[in-house]
């Protein structure tokens, strides 16, 4: 469970106060759009692993609290991830802009997700998995080593950020004083640096089998000659001394191998409840079979593209997410799926009790879907 609290521009000792030990993630909002001629209200929605959204609001403007924003994301129970945040700003309750992201929790850390929105990501439509921020498209995903600590402080746009020195700083240019740029230098390497400059260290090293009595650290885990999980090979896996041990009663998997190590292949598979996840749980030579993937909002246009919509209700037409209806007054205005029913004509005077019904002097406000001087 993730708990969103204080929508605003303050410091947050007293929530982080509450506990010794938080696990937190601070997503903090800021703008070079002009306000409120350009952005006049920010939304956050937070989307949990188990499907749950919650989001938060607010007005910019002169009578409100300044850019930067930040907003507490409390993680109390559950899993730590995947969370998936999504930035919008308005103007008039329409979505100009929005910015994606994908993170996970650090259980006992109180970490930083920025969430800028920029003037040059002002129509700019990125491919699938990617979002538009200060460096151009950029994938969603935001890796733990991206999040730096809490400082107090919120990080504005446009701040230096950190200096050399950094887990890249052994494959830095020289000299470039203030950003510690990193400079692609190949395939990654399990050595504390990130020679291919994705924001990860030492990644993809943890699904090779470590070797027994070679003194070397091939899965990067920082333990040498642990070996792996012992397998129905002929060979000490797990460096024990012993061969193809413990292996009565592992599952079976419908792949060629002998998991179980009693000479049968595959066995006992049939009748397995089939799951969409592009495998053959039954063994029956059919893959996800019982999933359409053309209709089925939760696997839509493929296993686990599950479809969304903000104040509406989706549905998936031809393995599309569609927006099928809109709750109460909320609408659809602009026509996109990915922010949903955007507006709510109840009090939007851009779109006042319908789409594009704006409101104009001298009935300048939107008062229950209608246009009039005053509420």
């Amino acid at each position: 469970m993730v708990n969103t609290r204080c929508f605003c521009a303050a410091l947050l000792l007293l929530a982080l106060a509450c506990s010794s030990d938080p696990t937190q993630v601070i997503v903090v909002v800021d703008s070079d759009l002009t306000v409120p001629s350009e952005l006049d209200g920010l939304v956050i929605e937070v989307t949990g692993p188990d499907g749950e959204v919650q989001s938060a609001s607010g007005g910019l403007g002169p009578m409100e609290l300044p850019l930067p924003r930040t907003l507490a994301l409390s993680h109390t129970s559950g899993a730590l991830g995947p969370f998936d945040v999504v930035a919008r700003g308005q103007r008039s309750g329409a979505t100009v802009i929005e910015r994606r992201a994908q993170f996970e929790f650090q259980q006992g850390r109180v970490l930083v997700l920025e969430m800028h929105l920029v003037r040059s990501c002002l129509g700019v439509a990125c491919v699938s998995g990617e979002t538009c921020s200060e460096r151009g498209c950029v994938s969603t995903l935001v890796p733990p080593s991206a999040l730096p600590e809490w400082t107090g402080l919120p990080p504005m746009l446009g701040d230096a950020g950190p200096t050399d020195g950094g887990v890249d700083a052994g494959i830095d240019a020289p000299p470039d004083t203030s950003f510690d740029a990193c400079v692609p230098m190949g395939s990654e390497l399990c050595d504390g640096l990130d020679q291919d400059c994705d924001g990860r260290i030492d990644e993809g090293f943890a699904e090779i089998a470590d070797v027994c009595a070679d003194g070397l650290d091939q899965d990067c885990d920082g333990r040498t000659d642990e070996g792996s999980d012992e397998l129905c090979n002929g060979a000490d896996d797990d460096c024990d001394d012993a061969v193809d041990e413990g292996l009565e009663g592992v599952e079976e998997l419908c792949d060629g191998l002998d998991q179980d190590c009693d000479t049968l292949v595959d066995e006992g598979l049939a009748g397995t409840p089939e799951v969409c996840d592009g495998l053959d749980q039954d063994c029956d030579a059919m893959v996800d079979e019982g999933f359409d993937t053309l209709t089925d909002v939760d696997h839509c246009g493929g296993c686990g593209m599950v479809c969304r919509v903000m104040n509406g209700t989706p549905s998936c037409a031809a393995g599309t997410c569609v927006v099928e209806s809109c709750n109460g007054t909320f609408a659809n205005c602009d026509g996109r799926v990915d922010n949903g029913c955007e507006v709510d004509t109840n009090v939007s005077t851009m779109h006042c009790g319908t789409c594009t019904n704006e409101c104009s002097p001298p009935l300048r406000m939107c008062c229950a879907g209608t246009c009039a001087r005053d509420c």
